[in-house]
């Protein structure tokens, strides 16, 4: 009798192990289904704090450069992106950023400037690229994504520096 009641605890207990086995592996599995990096897609984009206004004087050189406008747009539009906004609109942001660098006026030619335009026409190159992909790896997008608005404002520094009036050297 008392071999009866351990050999049903011990029954029961395996039993109990078994149960407690499979749920924890079916939890495991449903977090599997959703890829690593996929709750990005979701999370709201934020570079308010970027913001680099340009000078009187630049933003009147820039007046006539309908191009300019629409990037500044675009770079405006992605404060009120998620990174999945941003993923569908990567081709129209590549596109505004390579048609910028293809219309710069003759007025603002210069080596800094030319470079600002690069840079920020390799970086939605780059996003364009990544969104692209079967297998996209959002940890890589958010920070492509990150640096884009970055690099404008800093053209906005090389822009803004191009008109600036410094006073004379004296020797």
């Amino acid at each position: 009798m008392k071999s009866n009641i351990n050999l049903n605890l011990v029954t029961l207990a395996l039993l109990f192990f078994a149960f407690v086995a499979c749920k924890d592996s079916s939890i495991g599995e449903e977090k599997e289904e959703k890829p690593i990096g996929e709750e990005l897609k979701l999370e709201p984009l934020d570079f308010k704090g970027l913001k680099i206004p340009l000078s009187p004087a630049a933003k009147e050189a820039v007046e006539d450069w309908e191009l300019y406008q629409a990037m500044e747009s675009e770079i405006e539009r992605m404060n009120d992106f998620r990174l999945e906004d941003l993923i569908a609109n990567s081709s129209t942001i590549y596109n505004a950023a390579d048609t910028l660098q293809k219309t710069l006026p003759q007025k603002l030619r210069n080596r800094p400037v030319r470079a600002r335009l690069k840079v920020l026409r390799s970086k939605t190159a780059q996003l364009k690229q990544l969104s692209e992909r079967r297998q996209p790896d959002f940890k890589e997008m958010k920070k492509v994504a990150d640096e884009i608005p970055l690099d404008f404002y800093n053209l906005n520094i090389q822009l803004n520096e191009l008109f600036l009036d410094l006073p004379p050297i004296n020797d």
